[in-house]
């Protein structure tokens, strides 16, 4: 990596979500802006030594971040590429097999509707509107079963949560899970439920999996999702009508099943195949070739 650094004249590597372990020449800077200071990216802008910069996210940039970028006092290209996925792992999967196998491993009749929340249990990712949004399905006759694969700092919380509402029968937490194919393709409806997100790689995954999704609008998930056609995006951030598009999915398994046949369909936009063509391009752009 610091070669490719270095051959491309990077100034500065921005990453997302982790502090990386980057071998890096001592002239190239490592700014997450979710951990570092404004103050210190501002700085890079000011003093003009931020000519490229090169970003290696699991959440590839979005207009969000862009626009932040720019507020820094950056003026650079910057990019904006969809994040992308091997599809081959999730489109091998039978949906209806792993449906069967996913209950029977839950010890569930296999009439019983799972709805999945997929991702690391941090606040940002707030799994409590998860419960908030099972509850108001629970209200609405939609007696759906929440299966949580992921876990974190949350956890404990969570699982105290559920206790107090009541809902220990119909939440599973699976906690860290390596075989995320097979549960997207087991559900009937994934839900996000977060307060912000990138180009969340797990909409990606379950379009792959011909999963039906149901997301609230935050981040650049408007950008994976079209709305009525591959998923259901909500209008607001807002458990309540998260859960009754949910229901009325649960209650039409022919537009379940049409949502999830196109968002397979059109996930080809997303695929690792893709995203090469369009990094190549774009370096070729930087080095004027």
């Amino acid at each position: 990596m610091a070669t490719q650094a270095k051959e491309r004249g990077v100034d500065v590597v921005v990453v997302d979500h982790h502090e990386p372990k980057l071998a890096l020449p001592d002239c190239v800077a490592v700014v997450n802006p979710k951990l570092e200071t404004d103050s210190e990216f501002e700085y890079l802008c000011s003093v003009g030594i931020v000519f490229k910069v090169w970003e290696i996210d699991q959440d590839t940039l979005t207009p969000d971040l862009e626009a932040e970028l720019r507020r820094l006092g950056f003026t650079g290209p910057v990019w904006a590429i969809p994040n992308f996925r091997d599809p081959e792992p999730f489109v091998a999967v039978d949906r209806a097999v792993a449906g069967r196998k996913l209950r029977a491993e839950l010890r569930l009749d296999d009439n019983v509707d799972l709805v999945g929340l997929v991702g690391h249990l941090i606040e940002q990712k707030r799994p409590d509107r998860a419960l908030d949004a099972l509850e108001a399905m629970h209200a609405r006759g939609a007696a759906a079963h929440l299966v949580v694969a992921g876990d974190g700092p949350l956890r404990g919380d969570l699982e105290r949560d559920v206790a107090r509402r009541g809902l220990a029968a119909y939440v599973h937490l699976l906690g860290s899970r390596d075989d995320i194919a097979y549960l997207l393709a087991a559900i009937d409806v994934l839900i996000l439920t977060s307060d912000a997100e990138g180009l969340p790689g797990v909409l990606i995954e379950a379009q792959m999996a011909g999963c039906p999704i149901v997301t609230v609008p935050v981040g650049g998930v408007r950008e994976l999702v079209d709305d009525g056609e591959t998923g259901l995006v909500t209008e607001q951030v807002d458990a309540t009508e998260l859960a009754e598009r949910v229901v009325g999915l649960l209650r039409d398994p022919k537009l379940r099943a049409r949502l999830g046949e196109r968002a397979r369909r059109r996930a080809v936009r997303f695929t690792s195949r893709a995203a090469a063509g369009t990094y190549a391009a774009r370096l070729a752009e930087i080095a004027g070739v």
